[in-house]
């Protein structure tokens, strides 16, 4: 009676294509696990930039808890009319967060509020941080570029000069959004900016669209785009 089974090279053979198809099953599982986390990443920072236009229209109080010490008087006439907005940085220095909301408050010296549109922080008028935010699992801004009227292409690796930190500012009664590069004063030359986000090795990529009208949007980015 002949007896049936397998031979060493068929187990082998076997072997060999199940580790392939474990191998395969974890590379995509991995990625989209990846994909998955800058998105939410991504829906994170536009959530932010939305909460900033919801705090400069409904005009959110400021000052009286952040600085105490202005009189009754001043709180009363300028804790309701800062700007809002959120200050993005490329390679910030620790413990510098990559993206924070703040109010455009000023500080506590001879001005309460500067209204520059722009995050001052060091030295006077000093801005609320209201909240900040950290990455992980190597996620990053990769880059930061900006659109200008008419028209004009934005690419983040071709940008000149290149843009290593933004500010986009939001106040009443406008939900329209102004923006400032570069620490400079507000731009209105630009009708659009584009926050670029990208995992680790640069194989994932996701951006956040802001134009000028306060339209937010989140956007995949072909790698190499």
């Amino acid at each position: 009676m002949k007896k049936k089974g397998f031979t060493l090279i068929e187990l082998m053979v076997t072997v060999t294509i199940m580790m392939i198809m474990t191998a395969v099953v974890l590379f995509n599982y991995n990625k989209f696990n990846e994909n998955s986390i800058l998105s939410a990443f991504a829906y994170d920072m536009s959530l932010t930039i939305r909460q900033a236009q919801v705090y400069g229209v409904a005009v959110r109080e400021t000052g009286s808890g952040a600085n105490a010490s202005i009189s009754t008087a001043t709180v009363e006439s300028l804790s309701f009319s800062s700007p809002y907005g959120v200050h993005f940085e490329i390679n910030p220095v620790p413990p510098a967060p990559p993206f924070l909301l703040f109010a455009d408050s000023g500080g506590v010296s001879t001005s309460y509020r500067d209204g520059d549109r722009v995050f001052n922080k060091a030295g006077e008028p000093v801005d609320t941080v209201l909240q900040s935010f950290t990455f992980q699992r190597g996620i990053k801004i990769s880059g930061l570029c900006v659109v200008r009227y008419p028209a004009s292409t934005c690419n983040p690796d071709l940008s000149s000069p290149i843009i290593t930190t933004l500010d986009i500012t939001f106040k009443r009664p406008d939900p329209e959004a102004t923006f400032s590069v570069n620490g400079n004063d507000r731009d209105d030359t630009i009708s659009e900016v584009q926050i670029f986000l990208s995992n680790s090795d640069r194989t994932l990529k996701k951006k956040i669209v802001v134009d000028s009208t306060g339209q937010i949007s989140v956007q995949p980015v072909q790698v190499g785009g």
